[in-house]
């Protein structure tokens, strides 16, 4: 059986654009913690500039789980 997770990443439109044409490519940065992190930045829900998100664009990315 196959489920699926959905998480959301946002940004920019034009980052979004950027995405949706090249894929995802990983930062590093410490994303809100007091240790540095590569990679990309998800969310079970969608975040806003409070929660530490930058832009207005979201994306969802739903990703398949094999059971």
């Amino acid at each position: 059986m196959t489920t699926k997770m959905i998480v959301y990443h946002c940004t920019t439109e034009a980052a979004a654009r950027q995405i949706l044409a090249n894929g995802f490519l990983d930062h590093t940065n410490h994303y809100m913690t007091d240790r540095e992190w590569t990679g990309v930045w998800v969310s079970n829900l969608p975040l806003d500039n409070n929660e530490g998100a930058s832009g207005e664009t979201v994306l969802q990315v739903e990703i398949a789980e094999e059971s």
